[in-house]
């Protein structure tokens, strides 16, 4: 070789592994009939056309030269079709030599399908030389495919190629041209000069021969537990044994009884088990589960009907009715029913019963117990022939259960009945006076309290006791009466009723010391006409009436805002204000009934917590709106809640008019009714004036004997109007009486009143006034009633 002639590298490697290496493959036998399509049109020349076919013929002496194509084109290709998959690792490429069409670049690309082609690079070689003839080959790389394209995209001068030969190194797919001498269930995998055969899933052999494998019988199976394996050829199947559903592979449990394929009787429980079911008769029928027949409780003393009750059979059961006379539910009967409470007092109970006149009762126990309390027994008891007892000494405000049990002939029981009830409630009163307070106890309340020497902080200020009441009376000024005036717009006057232990003659004590705290609340306004300061109460934002069995709860509450989200408390007090802002206030009922309707009767304002009071505003007259400012935020009223905002204002020709009290009368009624005064809406002032005169003003402004009406204040609102003047001392002036209900250890009293007014009963009933403050009404001493308060309207 003459040494001046470059050796691509390619070529030698080539030579490297024809001397001495191990490479595997051969050059494929070309043919002309590879060539599937190429760039341009051939050159044709004495009949001899040059076209790419020419570069698979084996001859040096022809060439493939399209003459179509422009200087630099540097597209040029021809494309093969190897009729199988062949793996090509060499490619060998032979240049005219004269460096004008000598390849300098080219790419050799592969598509796994046909036209269209979806052409991949395997390799691309930028190393071929120009001006040699000489074979140059070039390796390094491996691709599969059926079709490939020789791509020349760059020659040594830019004109078109004039190739020689091309040639290919690879293996020869046996696989793919089906000369593999596999078996019919093997799988032909293809090698570098060679391929292996391996038996399918299935089937067991050198591949050469395959014989198929019984999974089944050699444990290879993935069926489910539940299921039977069945061998097939090359393969087996699952199928869940009878009582379970899948594909053999996962079987679940079916439940016959949840989709009705048991065979349970209609009278039979059916219940599911692993795979199956089980069947068993209802009580009151026997048999196997899926036979079942009645059984007669009646007939084989298998009843529970009590001994004065008769038994009935059914169908899977029976029936127990009490005798005649006997009251129950045929397994418990009694001749004792119908058991009332006549009267509920504070510390008795009385009740009564009907019994069976042919019971031949010998005796009665009366046994009572408190709920989470042992049980007591009336002594003495009623007798054989009483309807009637009173229980003394309970407890107020507490949930007892009552049982009568009447005993007959060998004292056996011969009935028994029960009932609960509530004792009543302790109310007690604080009024609230120019120099005074008061607070009174009922004594039914007082058990095991020496009341005669009850007195105040000061021990000289005793009670007076009568045989219903003890009343303890405080100055503001003495019995020891604590004064409180660290806010600057409020007075705040605090006693206490102490009270011993009753000691025995014996000198037994017992009961535990008694000692309870009361105050009225004032707020302090100082008046020029007086040239002193005025204490006022401060109204409280709830009355309760209570009618009968039914409890109505007016609420009258002062917003911040026009969200009607928050209101004022009684520490906020007198609310500072301003000419240009509004009041915003809500009225509301609270009650366990339905069908209620809440109406503004009468809204007016005062310079004090007396609706009668001069000079007065009129907000709201006869359910008509009076001052022109008022509004009603529809969208938060509903039957039960009313929410205004009105304009502030204050009061012509007075000395100090600053001060502003809103007086509310609220009706309510059942929307039912159409006699109700809510149903008759405003009465405007001419409605009322014919009235009048035609003498029906009874008949215009009548009501309903089932609404219930109510008036609760709310205020002070302070309108900033100019500097206020101060006087050195304080003196007590207006004052409201009021009556407030024991709340811890702390009585609380406001202006407004909470009313209970309780309808057919008792004379003990008739006086139960009471007082809620801040938002709570409180009743019972040892309990404190906040937590059953209601809340604020929403």
């Amino acid at each position: 070789m003459d040494p001046r002639v470059a050796v691509p590298v390619g070529l030698l490697v080539l030579l490297a592994l024809a001397a001495g290496g191990t490479a595997q493959g051969v050059w494929l036998e070309r043919g002309p009939s590879w060539v599937v399509d190429s760039t341009g049109t051939p050159w044709v020349e004495n009949g001899v056309t040059y076209d790419a076919a020419k570069a698979l013929d084996g001859d040096t002496g022809t060439y493939w030269n399209t003459e179509s194509t422009g200087h630099n084109y540097n597209n040029w290709y021809i494309v093969l079709d190897l009729a199988a998959p062949h793996t090509i690792t060499r490619v060998a490429v032979n240049n005219y030599g004269d460096t004008t069409h000598d390849t300098a670049v080219f790419t050799l690309q592969k598509s796994q399908v046909g036209s269209p082609y979806n052409w991949e690079d395997v390799v691309t070689v930028t190393t071929v030389q120009g001006g040699t003839d000489q074979r140059q080959e070039f390796g390094g790389f491996q691709g599969t495919a059926r079709y490939w394209r020789f791509l020349i995209t760059e020659t040594h001068s830019g004109w078109q190629p004039w190739l020689t030969e091309l040639d290919f190194y690879g293996d020869v797919d046996e696989c793919a041209d089906g000369t593999d001498n596999c078996h019919a269930q093997a799988t032909c995998t293809n090698t570098d000069g060679s391929f292996t055969c391996d038996c399918t899933e299935g089937y067991s052999g050198n591949g050469v021969n395959c014989t198929d494998v019984d999974e089944c019988a050699d444990g290879t199976d993935n069926c489910h537990a539940q299921a039977t394996c069945t061998n097939t050829d090359g393969s087996f199947t699952c199928d869940c044994t009878e009582g379970y559903s899948g594909n053999g592979v996962n079987c679940t449990d079916v439940d016959e009884c949840a989709d009705g394929t048991h065979n349970c009787h209609a009278q039979a429980t059916c219940t599911n088990t692993d795979g199956s079911f089980i069947c068993e008769c209802t009580d009151g029928h026997g048999g196997d589960g899926v036979t079942c027949a009645d059984i007669d409780e009646c007939a084989n003393g298998t009843d529970n009907c009590h001994d004065d009750a008769t038994c009935s059979n059914t169908d899977g059961g029976f029936n127990c009715t009490c005798y005649e006379g006997y009251a129950g539910d045929g397994v418990t009967c009694t001749g004792l029913s119908d058991l009332v409470f006549t009267d509920v007092g504070m510390d008795y109970v009385t009740l009564s019963w009907t019994a069976f006149v042919n019971m031949n009762i010998t005796r009665y126990r009366l046994r009572y117990r408190p709920t989470g309390a042992s049980h007591r027994d009336l002594s003495p008891p009623p007798s054989p022939g009483d309807t009637a007892a009173t229980v003394p000494g309970l407890w107020a405000d507490t949930e007892y259960t009552f049982t009568l049990t009447a005993f007959g002939d060998g004292d056996q029981e011969i009935g028994e009945i029960s009932g609960t009830n509530t004792t009543a409630e302790v109310i007690v009163n604080v009024e609230c006076h120019e120099d005074h307070m008061t607070v009174t106890f009922p004594r039914a309340a007082l058990p095991a309290v020496d009341v005669d020497n009850m007195h105040l902080l000061d021990a000289s200020c005793g009670a007076t006791v009568t045989d219903t009441e003890v009343t303890l009376r405080a100055g503001l000024q003495d019995c020891g009466t604590i004064q409180d005036s660290s806010e600057a717009d409020k007075f705040i006057f605090t006693n206490e009723a102490i009270a011993s232990q009753l000691t025995s003659d014996n000198g037994a004590v017992r009961g535990t010391p008694f000692s309870k705290r009361f105050r009225c609340e004032f707020l302090r306004q100082y008046v020029v006409a007086q040239g002193r300061e005025i204490l006022y109460n401060i109204p409280s934002p709830r009355v309760q009436v209570v009618d009968a069995e039914n409890s109505f709860t007016f609420e009258m509450h002062m917003f911040t805002s026009s969200d009607f989200t928050a209101t004022y408390n009684s520490d906020d007090y007198p609310v500072q204000v301003t000419s240009s802002d509004r009041l915003h206030f809500g009225l509301s009922v609270n009650s366990p009934l339905n069908d209620l309707q809440l109406f503004a009767l009468r809204c007016l304002a005062t310079p004090s917590t007396d609706p009668d009071d001069s000079p007065s505003v009129s907000i709201i007259q006869d359910g008509c709106d009076v001052d022109t400012t008022l509004q009603l935020d529809t969208e938060r009223s509903n039957d039960m809640a009313l929410y205004y905002s009105i304009q502030s204002f204050t009061f012509p020709n007075i000395d100090d008019p600053s001060l502003v009290y809103i007086h509310c009368t609220m009706v309510v009624c059942f929307q039912s009714d159409p006699d109700s005064r809510c149903s008759q809406g405003c009465i405007p002032p001419s409605r009322r004036r014919r009235a009048v005169s035609d003498l029906s003003e009874a008949r215009v402004r009548r009501a309903s004997e089932t609404d219930h009406i109510t008036t609760i204040s709310q205020g002070p609102f302070k309108v900033e109007n100019g500097q206020e003047e101060a006087a050195p001392l304080p003196t007590v002036g207006i004052a409201v009486g009021t009556a407030a209900g024991i709340a811890g250890v702390l009585l609380v009293a406001a202006a407004a009143f909470l009313v209970r007014k309780r309808r057919g009963r008792g004379a003990k009933e008739q006086a139960e006034d009471r007082v809620g403050f801040d938002n709570y009404s409180f009743e019972l001493w040892g309990k404190d009633k906040a937590a059953s308060a209601t809340p604020k309207p929403e």
